[in-house]
């Protein structure tokens, strides 16, 4: 009996040891191979709606333009036509 509630005892220390580190959070300004970046705002995302680091655009068809091809706004607004003020969401890889 005493070396079942030892052994209850053990595995619940180790459940709760273990589940306190899958709960522990990223440490952020590092890339996945620890390397310190330079984030242009607290979210890693740049004035264009562009965050490099996780690969990701999140902004409208005018931002998009404006950080990928540059420009003023009248190029801009030009170019996307009735999908100006459309939200895009693009992902990539690393491959591409």
């Amino acid at each position: 009996m005493k070396k079942a509630i030892l052994a209850v005892f053990v595995a619940s220390v180790l459940l709760v040891s273990l589940a306190g580190l899958a709960l522990a959070d990223k440490p952020t300004g590092f890339d996945n191979n620890g390397k310190a970046i330079g984030l242009t705002s607290d979210t890693g995302f740049d004035q264009y709606g562009y965050n490099d680091v996780a690969r990701i655009f999140s902004g409208t068809c005018h931002s998009w333009y404006l950080g990928k091809v540059g420009g003023i706004d009248a190029d801009a607004t030009a170019y996307c036509g009735a999908y100006d003020k459309d939200q895009l969401v693009m992902k990539w890889n690393a491959q591409w």
